[in-house]
């Protein structure tokens, strides 16, 4: 079977040809020989779960051939400050704390739900909005890149700073 291994750290992606019947222990020792990790640094994240169990066969945790799983580094006491994994170097933890939200998502959110109280949720930006759209894409670099390789009449009209256009394409 095929296993596609990707880092999340490094952006680095390799396939394994392994066999279904690899208990992870042996599976790790062929991510070290390819990712220059040592294998009891290792952690394998598949489906958004770490696999922990060594002795437990790559079929037994249900991946099939194609399939991707995560490779990451256990954090070590010298990278406290690294928030990538929990204290106890299981599961990984994603930092949101930098994400700048829109201004014009947030303005007037204030204003609609004061007096109304807090129970009242604020409403999502209508996601078929070219004005959205346009915005969500210019926020997000690799989308743009994405962009002007799939679509670059699409992607032209959105540099040229024309709503209409972008609209009409």
């Amino acid at each position: 079977m095929q296993v596609t291994v990707t880092t999340l750290t490094s952006g680095k992606v390799f396939s394994l040809d392994i066999p279904e019947d690899l208990e992870l222990e042996n599976f790790k020792a062929f991510c070290e020989a390819e990712s220059s990790i040592p294998a009891s640094d290792i952690v394998i994240i598949y489906n958004g779960a770490p696999l922990t169990d060594l002795k437990k066969t790559i079929k037994d945790y249900g991946i099939k051939d194609h399939d991707m799983v995560v490779l990451e580094r256990k954090k070590s006491p010298t990278t406290a400050s690294n928030p990538t994994f929990s204290p106890s170097g299981s599961a990984p933890m994603l930092d949101f704390s930098k994400i700048q939200i829109p201004k014009h998502l947030t303005q007037g959110s204030e204003k609609q739900s004061a007096g109304e109280g807090t129970s009242q949720q604020r409403q999502l930006p209508n996601e078929e909005d070219p004005a959205v759209i346009r915005d969500m894409l210019k926020a997000n670099p690799d989308q743009m890149a994405l962009l002007k390789q799939n679509n670059p009449r699409l992607a032209e009209a959105l540099d040229s700073n024309n709503l209409e256009e972008f609209t009409k394409v």
